[in-house]
């Protein structure tokens, strides 16, 4: 299921009110200067540099979301005849029928590319703040990414705004740009649990220059950790020792979903960090990853004395062990019945699923999760560069499909200096399969463009936009019941190889659940 959901639309310098009016039509910007075309586009959608003009659309941005949910669109800028500089541009306030709404969170991003020498072409990814002057080369498609987070207490409504951009020369466009909040919104605690790598931590300190055990190191850190918190991720580690008082600050937060629990093979240490979480009411979060991707027989039995460590101590803690084979290859027993009794997070990455054995587990009150991550390779989704943007939002509806709860991913910042020096030229973060892109990486290094934190990616965005379809599909199913979710949802994918990459389907299917929802006489609160 393909769709060019792209909208078209271009404007003339000299007759810049009758090109409104005229929305579809395609004029140079003078005679003697370059032809300016400008199209929108949907978040999930991967523009390229070569992309053109497409044949028919509009150019306004339209964003429908819930309120406490996040919406993105591109606005798609094209010069040919000669370079042309973007010289500002702004975003006017929003207003309702009730007036101006000040507190949306709105921002203006550059799309930037990395070149996948594989595939011998540029792909779109980072996100770092739209900064002018904005030099657009002659013949070189430049994408603007406008986000906009709706708060939780915003009415239900239509909104209205314009992007204006300004060009050398006195050229100008003015781009309405429309949002709807539905009735309804997004739980601030979110229904999906999420465990996300952070410890590849000195790769971080040596891309920004920053020397470990300083002040700057741990003013990073915090940067980092609140950046994935605010898009409702949880990163392994706290950045800070769980037995600072500054713990609280972050294991209080409602957003926060999990964290990984220290192991150790002292007895009183397990002790005395169990006790701790107990009496703060943190143990529920959290969980002990006490091995990863176990192969040989001697795997298997360090994960028995440790889960028997644990559980000798604090029977009720959640054990995770990650696993990518099942059956056990050493012996083709069932991996499942291999830790049966010693893990209650079950993670397998996702083409390892046995999905009988993980709901008989999660109908006795275990936890289900999975992942992805150098694995598996195309056609199943995952969140490398190169995949389709709608793959990274549709991995996510199918997990709701199999009714897993939580989704781990092993690393956001493997910058191992060994496969890539610069993440922001080189994005071949892991060797694997001849071009696992991006594995391990999520987002890039904000010093490069003067931020004290990360810089988002379009992957990034997009899994939070599948976190975001996942709440809607969890609310349609509280609503309407499990079948009626689960034939909407083979609407856009049917197993692990055959989904939709077509975001203008996906967007439909979540319009069709926001009706739904807000003919809830609760209004899906």
């Amino acid at each position: 299921m393909r769709m060019n959901d792209s909208l078209a639309f271009s404007l003339v310098a000299l007759l810049s009110y009758w090109s409104l009016l005229r929305p579809h039509s395609v004029v140079a910007a003078e005679a003697s200067g370059p032809t300016l075309n400008v199209w929108s586009a949907p978040a999930a959608q991967k523009v390229f540099r070569e992309d053109n003009l497409p044949a028919n659309g509009e150019v306004q941005i339209r964003l429908d979301a819930a309120a406490n949910e996040t919406e993105a669109a591109q606005v798609v800028l094209r010069v040919q005849g000669s370079d042309l500089v973007l010289t500002n541009a702004t975003l006017a306030t929003f207003a309702g029928v009730g007036g101006a709404v000040p507190d949306l969170r709105a921002q203006l991003m550059k799309v930037e590319y990395v070149y996948l020498p594989d595939l011998n072409r540029a792909w779109p990814d980072p996100l770092p703040p739209l900064k002018c002057p904005l030099t657009l080369r002659d013949g070189l498609t430049q994408p603007i990414w406008l986000s906009v987070g709706v708060p939780a207490s915003m009415p239900a409504g239509n909104y209205q705004s314009t992007l204006r951009l300004d060009f050398t020369d006195g050229v100008s466009r003015t781009i309405p740009v429309r949002l709807r909040v539905r009735g309804f919104k997004l739980p601030e605690r979110p229904s999906m649990r999420t465990a996300i790598g952070n410890e590849a931590w000195d790769f971080v300190l040596q891309q920004h220059g920053v020397k470990p055990g300083t002040p700057q190191a741990a003013e990073l850190r915090r940067n980092y950790y609140r950046f994935f918190l605010e898009r409702r991720l949880s990163l392994y580690q706290l950045p800070c020792d769980l037995f600072d008082p500054e713990a609280a600050q972050w294991l209080n937060d409602p957003r926060l979903t999990s964290f990984v629990i220290p192991y150790s093979d002292d007895d009183e240490v397990l002790r005395r960090t169990i006790e701790h979480l107990k009496k703060n009411n943190w143990l529920d979060k959290g969980f002990f990853y006490i091995w990863d991707e176990p192969v040989e027989p001697a795997d298997f039995g360090a994960i028995r004395r440790r889960a028997l460590r644990i559980q000798a101590i604090e029977p009720g803690a959640r054990i995770n062990v990650p696993f990518n084979r099942n059956p056990w290859e050493k012996s083709g027993q069932s991996t499942y019945e291999r830790m049966d009794g010693l893990v209650n997070l079950w993670c397998p990455m996702s083409t390892a699923l046995d999905e009988q054995a993980q709901a008989a587990r999660a109908a006795r009150g275990d936890d289900s999760w999975w992942y992805v991550c150098c694995a598996p390779k195309h056609p199943k989704a995952n969140l490398m560069v190169h995949w389709a943007g709608a793959a990274h939002r549709v991995l996510f509806w199918q997990q709701k499909q199999r009714g897993i709860n939580g989704f781990l991913y092993w690393s956001t910042v493997y910058w191992d200096p060994k496969f890539t020096r610069d993440p922001w030229t080189n994005i071949r973060t892991y060797e694997f399969h001849g071009g696992a892109y991006g594995d391990g990486s999520l987002v890039y290094p904000g010093d490069r463009v003067g931020i004290n934190g990360p810089v988002t990616s379009i992957r990034l965005e997009l899994l939070r936009d599948g976190m975001d379809d996942f709440e809607y599909l969890t609310l349609f199913e509280k609503l309407r019941g499990s079948e009626p979710m689960k034939a909407l949802i083979a609407r856009a994918t049917t197993d692990l190889n055959t989904y939709t990459t077509d975001p203008a389907l996906l967007d439909a299917l979540r319009r069709e659940m926001a009706g739904v929802l807000e003919g809830d006489s609760s209004g899906g609160r």
